[in-house]
């Protein structure tokens, strides 16, 4: 990913005008070969779809698909490690595995049990271990 950023960015200082304006020259009567190629080379590497709420590898001519889906899962690995984390250090109460975001399903069964297997080799314990304690902090909401 840092790799295809500095692209990004190389192409940016390179080309202003289309990142201004790309409509105007990767369609209509601007458009030209080297325009159309930078667009492509620029597509994000995931997307989402117009029929399900899921985020997924975009096929781009050029880039090792193999290369992109591990691109992905190491990325959402460790948005969803840092979630369960956030969770664990500020939320009360068990944890919550809501999901829906990444893969547009309300079932998640195969993602939650990678998150736990990941939180587990990440801090050596597992999210189902954990014992819910009632909080020993005074309620910020009464008046004394």
């Amino acid at each position: 990913m840092v790799a295809h950023f500095l692209s990004f960015c190389r192409d940016k200082y390179e080309h202003p005008e289309f990142f201004c304006w790309p409509g105007a020259y990767a369609g209509g009567s601007g458009a030209t070969d080297k325009y159309r190629e930078l667009f492509i080379r620029n597509l994000s590497l995931f997307s989402d779809r117009s029929d399900d709420d899921g985020i997924f590898p975009r096929k781009v001519p050029g880039r090792d698909q193999a290369a992109v889906q591990e691109t992905l899962n190491v990325f959402f690995g460790s948005t969803l490690l840092y979630h369960l984390t956030r969770q664990w250090i500020l939320e009360e109460g068990a944890f919550r595995y809501d999901f829906h975001w990444l893969t547009g399903r309300r079932e998640n069964d195969d993602l939650v049990a990678w998150a736990k297997a990941m939180f587990e080799a990440t801090f050596g314990a597992h999210p189902d271990d954990f014992e819910l304690v009632a909080s020993t902090a005074p309620d910020s909401r009464s008046t004394t």
